[in-house]
């Protein structure tokens, strides 16, 4: 008896050390600031839209596509990121990506045509990918599940975290340093982190403690291929919960991207009269809510029912974007509360994305991961370009009056409460 409980009681120990190994932390550390850095990059033509104009010369519809442009390979790039996570050394790859992200960030720094600046924003898209899937496959490696439904809410507040810093924050900095100083500032921070994350890797690399609480087994290399190959089929030919999870995430969050990422601050100054830098600090605090939420819903859903949390996160991101949308009479104390209040509730996707890893093996969750997070902004991505289009079609920047182009706006974000209402259907329509 005593001989078992002390057998016991290693293995507890064991598991504990696996979740709070100091060395592992900071290696899911070094992921998240990634996330977060390449957060504000993602977000940033939203309030540098006068610079973009003046320096490369392009109307809102190129805009668009400038900034769409880093979501279509974001988008393709997270199943092959999601296979990759699964078979090889994440860490390396991962510093790969962001030391190519400061090369991105010079390349821009340094465009005077259209094209290079896509050629820069499309280098940055696909290296994002790898942000946020490669850092949670880390976190599944490491951690074991209760610590791991904490860290994939703390990893998607720095994320957040980085869109509040590209908001208002960002604009600031611009105004005082200049577009071009700002994007070679930004250069530095990521090669920083990719040298962080390979020194780590040498000086450290028998003290972090992988977490044996999953039964995984890496395929030897002639299995990989075969197993590339296989497993999207495998994923999701029966897994019909798995699709209906993706589509949730997609619905809830991509009015987000809409809003948030690239159009909100524009369609706020011209709705409550705001100036853009005061708007932009605005809009930022939905980003700041969605840190606090992503925390809270990361906290609640190692405890409570997930498709609960799902529910109410989709019910309230409805009515807090009607308000959005079409109460013109609110001051700016009740304005910035209820854009708080918005990202608190948007943050519903951690428990989806915790949902994910529950509907595969372990060693499918990267993949899964991957197609998850590509649903994450796959539908908010195309409505960028879209509303963009819809802007030239009526000529807003150089015909219309601010009442017209909050109308033009108000019409084309309808299609942001549809996406609610699709998530909503979904999280009621949900199976545990």
């Amino acid at each position: 008896m005593v001989v078992g409980y002390q057998k016991q009681k290693k293995r507890l120990m064991d598991k504990q050390k696996a979740a709070i190994n100091l060395p592992a932390l900071a290696l899911w550390a070094l992921g998240a600031l990634f996330f977060f850095s390449e957060y504000f990059l993602r977000v940033s033509p939203s309030v540098m839209l006068p610079e973009l104009s003046q320096q490369l010369g392009v109307t809102a519809a190129g805009i668009g596509m400038f900034s769409a442009l880093f979501y279509y390979p974001y988008i393709l790039m997270q199943i092959p990121v999601g296979g990759i996570a699964d078979r090889f050394d994440v860490q390396k790859v991962m510093a790969l990506a962001m030391i190519l992200t400061g090369i991105a960030c010079i390349l821009f720094a340094e465009s005077s045509s259209l094209s290079i600046a896509l050629i820069s924003r499309f280098i940055m898209g696909v290296c994002a990918a790898f942000a946020f899937v490669g850092t949670l496959r880390l976190a599944t490696h490491y951690f074991t599940p209760g610590v791991l439904a904490v860290l994939i809410g703390v990893t998607q507040a720095m994320g957040m975290l980085g869109a509040a810093v590209g908001q208002g924050p960002l604009r600031y900095y611009i105004d005082q340093a200049g577009m071009r100083f700002s994007m070679l500032s930004f250069s530095f921070l990521f090669f920083l982190l990719g040298g962080a994350i390979i020194l780590l890797r040498l000086l450290l690399k028998d003290k972090i403690i992988c977490n044996h609480s999953f039964s995984y087994k890496k395929p030897d290399k002639t299995d990989q291929q075969k197993t590339l190959l296989a497993i999207m089929p495998q994923l999701f030919s029966h897994n019909k919960l798995l699709w209906m999870n993706c589509l949730f995430i997609g619905f809830l969050y991509g009015p987000t991207v809409v809003f948030a990422e690239m159009w909100g601050v524009d369609f706020t100054q011209g709705f409550h009269g705001l100036s853009h830098t005061v708007a932009a600090f605005s809009v930022s605090l939905i980003f700041i809510g969605m840190i606090i939420g992503c925390s809270l819903f990361g906290f609640l859903s190692a405890r409570l029912n997930l498709i609960y949390l799902m529910r109410f996160s989709a019910v309230s991101s409805l009515l807090l974007m009607v308000v959005i949308l079409y109460f013109p009479y609110l001051s700016e104390g009740m304005l910035a509360l209820i854009f708080l209040l918005y990202g608190i509730c948007n943050a519903g996707i951690i428990p989806a994305y915790m949902r994910t890893t529950k509907l595969v093996s372990h060693e499918k969750s990267g993949v899964a991961l991957g197609v998850t997070n590509m649903f994450s902004i796959l539908i908010g991505s195309l409505m960028i370009q879209f509303v963009g289009l819809m802007i030239r079609k009526f000529n807003v920047a150089s015909t219309m009056e601010n009442s017209a182009l909050t109308h033009t706006y108000q019409y084309t974000f309808s299609l942001l409460i549809l996406c609610f209402a699709f998530a909503v259907f979904i999280a009621f329509k949900a199976k545990d």
